[in-house]
């Protein structure tokens, strides 16, 4: 499970990954990134919680590093 949201009044990004990421979540989470963060103004920031996060197959997480 993934939550990603702009707040776009603090130009900010939260991330959040909740759980292990399989190759087609992460394809997901990386649509999700891209579409939020088409909504943000240059030199937002970024918050990316992985507390809750399992690192799953190696091709999920090549897929997550390109999208981040």
């Amino acid at each position: 499970m993934h939550k990603v949201r702009a707040d776009t009044e603090k130009n900010r990004l939260y991330i959040h990954l909740i759980g292990a990421v399989d190759t087609k979540s992460a394809e997901e989470i990386t649509d999700s990134i891209l579409a939020e963060t088409s909504k943000m103004k240059p030199g937002f920031n970024v918050i990316t919680d992985l507390t809750q996060y399992k690192p799953g197959h190696l091709a999920a997480v090549k897929s997550l590093l390109q999208g981040m």
